[in-house]
């Protein structure tokens, strides 16, 4: 995308046809409505009449949003003394532009320098923005003018290499406390589902709710911040997780009085006097037959509401491959909402661990920069390596091992998290063995092979499960395979 001058902006719209106009924003990037055209064409009027000369509207961003975060600023520039924000509204009233400016304060914020924000009302010629306590205050046209006056606006060449969209990603079980003070937004995928769900259960439409997403799509921020707004309701929220519970779990059981355990633990739990209002059952693909039928007769026995949440592919047991569970989900009278919208993982770590587990959806077009890769052939020098990705603040996640038999990865694993561990959690560098374990079928699948003694889990999910943890960095260590270390080096481009 790049920068216009604004005063640029307006003579095109007055003067251009529709076609021509069409293209020279295209030549930006910019893409806005006709309406919201004539209301930047209405601003930038004012600020001439007010003394603003051509040459203070230039290195302007027009509708920029941030890549995967759907968080979109009308009027953006950046300087070496603050970074200015601007948003044009035809009419609002002051408390969608309060919350406007607030998420956009949150946003821009990260950048490291200071934020000046306003909004401007077409319609009332109204001018507003945030105080120091960050609360709505109307202010007037002439702050404004000194606003973009007083800028020291500098020429940006590539706005997107300025967010990181990992960085505004709250996890429930890794930035608990972040999550329980409410430092963070959703995007419009996880909101308009957000709104929808809590419509359905005041309207009493359905008793059940599926969520299903995919890693990355905020699936987990999405399900907990659901919970969260019922149990700040006054509602008895009991949420299963199915797996070992994390720290996190454990923070917002002990320190804020969650009702949350795993799901070995539902027999015990239902056998409780307790009344609730809703059960939610996080990553519910891995849940038991007989454990989903039980919650299923509760939840229908007791006229309850309930939410699962669940991505069909983080599977990582044989077992858990065969079990219809979605299936038995679907058969139920509910309503399901589908995130698409993948805001944790960038569309690089993406593109990689999609080409990696898939040949054939190579993609040429990326350049692999946050995708780290080694080759070892000696196990004591592989485990040197990974215990220094440690020390360096990586998240070296092994394969869940056997509790009665050595295998042969056992020699070089280190730390204490495996992927049972990590489930619905995340971690901006992430490190992974791929072992001589692994192949390529004929169709150019990715699988791996079992070896003596090894528990029921498949090592190409557990990959799998490793690897979507990240959202800003992957190491892959390959360990004795020459044939995965060609088809990694193939996918980087080399």
């Amino acid at each position: 995308m790049r920068s216009i001058n604004l005063n640029s902006y307006v003579d095109a719209f007055k003067t251009l046809n529709q076609e021509q106009f069409k293209r020279y924003l295209d030549y930006f990037g910019i893409q806005v409505k006709k309406q919201e055209s004539a209301d930047i064409c209405v601003f930038v009027n004012e600020m001439l009449g007010k003394g603003v000369f051509s040459n203070q509207l230039s290195n302007f961003f027009v509708s920029y949003s941030i890549p995967q975060i759907s968080k979109e600023f009308d009027l953006l520039r950046f300087g070496d003394n603050y970074t200015l924000n601007i948003e044009i509204k035809h009419s609002s009233s002051e408390e969608r532009i309060a919350k406007q400016l607030t998420q956009n304060n949150y946003y821009l914020k990260t950048l490291d320098t200071p934020v000046v924000i306003y909004a401007y009302v077409v319609q009332t010629h109204n001018v507003f923005t945030l105080d120091e306590n960050e609360h709505l205050k109307k202010t007037t046209l002439e702050e404004l003018v000194a606003a973009i006056n007083d800028q020291q606006h500098k020429k940006i060449d590539n706005i997107s290499a300025l967010f990181k969209p990992s960085v505004y990603l709250v996890s429930p079980l890794n930035s608990t406390e972040k999550f329980m003070a409410g430092s963070y937004f959703l995007n419009g995928n996880q909101s308009e589902v957000r709104t929808d769900i809590i419509k359905m259960f005041a309207e009493n439409s359905v008793p059940f709710i599926a969520i299903e997403g995919k890693p990355g799509t905020g699936k987990t921020l999405l399900t907990y911040d659901i919970a969260k707004y019922y149990i700040d309701l006054g509602w008895n929220v009991c949420l299963f997780h199915c797996g070992y519970l994390a720290e996190g779990h454990e923070i917002l059981r002990d320190k804020h009085s969650w009702n949350i355990s795993p799901i070995k633990d539902i027999y015990h739990v239902l056998e409780q006097p307790i009344t609730y209002d809703l059960i939610i059952v996080d990553e519910t693909q891995r849940i038991y037959t007989e454990q989903l039928e039980t919650i299923i007769k509760y939840v229908t026995d007791n006229k309850m509401k309930c939410i699962f949440s669940y991505d069909p592919e983080q599977v990582i047991s044989f077992s858990e491959s065969k079990r219809n569970t979605v299936g038995k989900i679907e058969q139920l009278t509910h309503k399901k909402y589908k995130l698409s919208e993948k805001i944790r993982t960038n569309k690089e770590i993406a593109s990689f661990i999609t080409n990696l587990f898939n040949k054939n959806k190579s993609n040429p077009n990326i350049e692999y920069k946050n995708i780290h890769l080694q080759y070892f052939d000696c196990s004591n020098s592989l485990r040197h390596y990974l215990e220094q990705l440690n020390e360096d603040g990586w998240e070296v996640i092994n394969y869940t091992t056997s509790s009665f038999y050595k295998l042969t990865y056992d020699q070089y694993q280190v730390g204490t998290r495996n992927a049972h561990l990590v489930i619905g959690q995340e971690f901006d560098k992430v490190a992974a063995v791929i072992n001589q374990h692994f192949y390529y079928d004929d169709l150019g699948f990715l699988w791996a092979r079992s070896e003596p003694g090894a528990p029921p889990y498949r090592l190409d999910k557990m990959l799998y499960q490793i690897l979507t943890r990240a959202r800003q960095e992957i190491a892959i260590v390959v360990y004795k395979n020459k044939p995965m270390l060609e088809a990694c080096l193939k996918i980087l481009g080399k």
